[in-house]
């Protein structure tokens, strides 16, 4: 479960609804948005088109902040 307690913590969870990463994500769709881009987009579209967007969302993202939970 992810720290927001809402859905398993998984990568689409973090990049697309994760509430500890709102500033983040928000500061990332505001740059694919100025490159002329959509929001929300697919992965395959974020990878493909915005990598480097992309890199600095997850390069900036506090990692102590998230509790990493597994289900076994």
């Amino acid at each position: 479960m992810c720290l927001c307690g809402e859905e398993e913590q998984t990568a689409d969870s973090l990049i697309f609804h994760g509430k500890k990463l709102r500033r983040q994500r928000n500061e990332m769709i505001k740059k694919i948005n100025k490159t002329g881009g959509n929001w929300p987009t697919t992965n395959e579209t974020l990878v493909n088109n915005y990598l480097k967007i992309c890199v600095k969302f997850v390069t900036s993202i506090d990692f102590t902040i998230l509790q990493w939970r597994f289900t076994i």
